[in-house]
């Protein structure tokens, strides 16, 4: 059986937060706790979707117990560097289809 992960972007888009202007901050778009990224201290990870055909990036509990229910709904698409992180049906780095991703390096 396949779950189906719920979740809004709705008013969840990560900020620059910080006096130095390097955290990023925002709700998990799960479960709409107010995170800081992983990268800060957090308890966030980064990840990005396409609204209105423009990128935007979210942040995500890294904690199991609000992921758990994720389902598929987060998937890699291996575009730049390492990997990045998507929501919805297109990557919002490189715009490609879930389907077309590319590969992710091992």
């Amino acid at each position: 059986m396949t779950m189906r992960a719920e979740y809004t972007l709705k008013d969840r888009e990560a900020k620059i937060a910080g006096e130095s202007g390097e955290c990023i901050s925002g709700k998990c778009i799960f479960c709409g706790k107010e995170l800081h990224h992983f990268n800060c201290h957090g308890e966030g990870w980064l990840l990005g979707a396409k609204v209105k055909g423009k990128p935007v990036e979210f942040l995500y509990c890294k904690n199991y117990d609000c992921t758990k229910g994720m389902g598929k709904a987060i998937w890699r698409c291996g575009c730049i560097n390492d990997y990045v992180e998507n929501v919805g049906p297109h990557c919002h780095a490189c715009g490609c289809r879930r389907r077309d991703a590319k590969p992710v390096p091992e």
